[in-house]
């Protein structure tokens, strides 16, 4: 005669086997080493068209115009940054936004490189570069 189990013990049996759900992926911890801003007004991007960061540094963008601000940039910034603001994927590694008069919107840098940027509003455009110095 086969031996008998108590259904319990068959649960705690089975239940052993089980393994935990798998955890979900996470980005390491990292901190960034510096914010800079860069304003744009009806006559001018400030403080300048061309930037310098250091690598693992925030850019933020203000629209200082009555019009509505495209901002194009030539970089795929972090999706898991808590720095990223507004910003949306726009194909081929790149970011845009519409940001709105008065609107600000932040993106992160973590890689060293020289990034091309254009803004529209209306029917100025203009041009220029971050820079992104450093190592990590």
């Amino acid at each position: 005669m086969p031996p008998r189990f108590s259904p319990c013990y068959l649960l705690l049996l089975l239940g052993g086997c089980h393994s935990p759900p798998a955890a979900p992926p996470q980005t390491l911890p990292h901190s960034h080493r510096g914010t800079t801003a860069l304003t744009v007004t009806a006559s001018a991007i400030l403080p300048a068209a061309e930037v310098r960061i250091p690598v693992m540094s925030t850019l933020v963008w203000r629209n200082r115009t009555d019009r509505p601000l495209q901002i194009d940039i030539a970089t795929a910034a972090c999706n898991e940054c808590d720095t990223v603001l507004g910003f949306s994927a726009a194909g081929s590694g790149a970011r845009a936004i519409n940001l709105p008069p008065g609107g600000i919107a932040t993106l992160c840098f973590h890689d060293p490189g020289v990034f091309a940027y254009a803004t529209r509003s209306g029917d100025s455009v203009r041009e220029g570069t971050i820079r992104v110095e450093g190592g990590r």
